[in-house]
C-alpha cells in the first residue's frame, strides 16, 4: 500500500526520526505517522498518540471545533454541542 502525502507532511515525517528499542536491546530508526491523517505520532507510556497526546480524533458539527483526547468527548469542548463526530483513531504506519 502506498501512502501519498502533501509536501508538507512529508517535511515534517522527516523530522520525526524516533529511537525505538525492542525486547533484544538494539535500537533501530523509523519514521512514524498516522495512516489516517499522516500526522506526527509520539510514543507514550500508554502506547502511540497524536501530536497533541490524542488518540481519538473528532469534529464538531455545530462550531467547526477538530481535536481529540484519551477517550471520545461526548460534548465539544469549545462549543458544548453534542454533535461530536469520529473522525478517527490513531493507526501506526512505519516508514522505512
Amino acid at each position: 500500500m502506498e501512502i501519498v502525502l502533501e509536501e508538507e507532511k512529508k517535511k515534517e515525517m522527516i523530522q520525526l526520526l524516533w529511537k525505538c528499542e525492542d525486547k533484544g536491546g538494539f535500537s533501530k530508526m523509523a519514521v512514524v505517522i498516522c495512516q489516517t491523517c499522516g500526522g506526527s505520532l509520539i510514543l507514550t507510556n500508554k502506547g502511540w498518540r497524536h501530536k497533541d497526546g490524542s488518540l481519538i480524533k473528532q469534529r464538531c458539527e455545530n462550531c467547526g471545533w477538530y481535536g481529540g483526547g484519551e477517550k471520545p468527548f461526548s460534548k465539544c469542548p469549545k462549543c458544548g454541542s453534542g454533535e461530536l463526530r469520529d473522525d478517527h483513531m490513531v493507526e501506526v504506519v512505519w516508514v522505512k
